[in-house]
């Protein structure tokens, strides 16, 4: 089942970025920022 576990993680991964992205876009921010900003958030730490 661990393949299950690397795809719940992908999901959780885009979708947290998907999410930022577009908080960030309507802020005029760069979409490079909210995926920078995600990394950081949702890192190795975060999962």
């Amino acid at each position: 089942m661990e393949h299950f576990d690397l795809l719940r993680d992908l999901l959780i991964l885009f979708g947290f970025a998907t999410l930022v992205a577009v908080l960030l876009q309507r802020a005029r921010q760069s979409t490079i920022v909210a995926y920078l900003l995600t990394g950081m958030l949702v890192g190795p730490s975060g999962l």
